[in-house]
């Protein structure tokens, strides 16, 4: 039972891991369907937020939960704080990123003075990045190590401020990993998202209108792999349970909501009389 006290508390939902730690604990069992379906829930995320005006600024894989809902699994955003809307302008703090998934606009920002806004291509810069990794988990790749250049902050700033890599490079590198009929869907977007010049880049409409999420995928994009085992019975009991659980709590909170709002009526209508005893 819930106990009315002086303090306010916050209930959150309780991730189960993130996806950097999903695709390092199933390496090597995940397939194509399963890559697919984390892509199209990745562009789901941004599309969420992109429609609402908001650049996430952050995208990676430790800021990406997974998260279960009466015994689906589904992966959310969180980490939202350093999330701007378009055309903010950016301080300090927005290019304080993980290098590996920050745009080369943000990267390459070296002008003192000169004011950068938040867009939405910088999201998309990061999604394909993030895509990509998702891709070649098996094999432990992620982009900058693709492209032979060491995975951390100083390596990545100093390979891009030293134009160790070009567009060209970055095309014949996909090509090149995801080689084959089976990568079709993949070896054509993935492109439009990893591009140098901001202005090129998909938008996450552009995206939408892809085989990526219409045709292109057989797997549904709200049932994403968590093992797809059959739950024994131990299990579905056990989600049964919890299931309880959280109707109660929803009664509950529902009771203690209608308890603050009296109580919030009557302190309105006390400081409307002028009574501020």
């Amino acid at each position: 039972r819930l106990q009315l006290t002086n303090h306010v508390g916050l209930v959150l939902e309780r991730g189960i891991r993130t996806l950097d730690e999903h695709l390092q604990i199933y390496k090597g069992q995940l397939n194509y369907a399963d890559h697919l379906s984390i892509a199209i829930r990745l562009v789901h995320i941004v599309k969420a937020a992109h429609d609402k005006d908001v650049v996430l600024m952050d995208l990676k894989g430790s800021n990406v939960m997974l998260f279960e809902c009466r015994g689906l699994h589904v992966f959310k955003g969180i980490d939202l704080e350093g999330a701007l809307q378009v055309d903010k302008l950016l301080d300090d703090s927005s290019f304080m990123a993980t290098a590996a998934f920050m745009a080369p606009e943000l990267l390459l920002h070296k002008k003192k003075g000169v004011a950068l806004k938040a867009k939405k291509s910088m999201d998309m810069w990061s999604l394909g990045i993030l895509i990509f990794q998702v891709f070649q988990s098996a094999a432990g790749l992620t982009f900058w190590t693709a492209l032979e250049i060491d995975n951390n902050d100083e390596s990545i700033k100093s390979a891009m401020a030293g134009g160790k890599f070009t567009q060209q490079s970055i095309d014949v590198l996909i090509e090149k990993k995801f080689a084959g009929p089976a990568n079709t869907t993949v070896r054509h977007f993935l492109p439009k998202l990893l591009q140098i010049d901001p202005a090129a880049r998909f938008t996450i409409h552009d995206l939408d209108q892809t085989s990526l999420l219409h045709g292109g995928a057989s797997v549904s994009a709200t049932k994403l792999y968590e093992g797809q085992k059959v739950l024994n019975d131990g299990q579905k009991k056990i989600i049964k349970k919890l299931e309880g659980i959280s109707e109660q709590m929803e009664e509950s909170f529902a009771s203690l909501a209608k308890h603050l709002d009296a109580q919030l009526h009557s302190i309105q209508g006390t400081v409307l009389r002028g009574n501020t005893t």
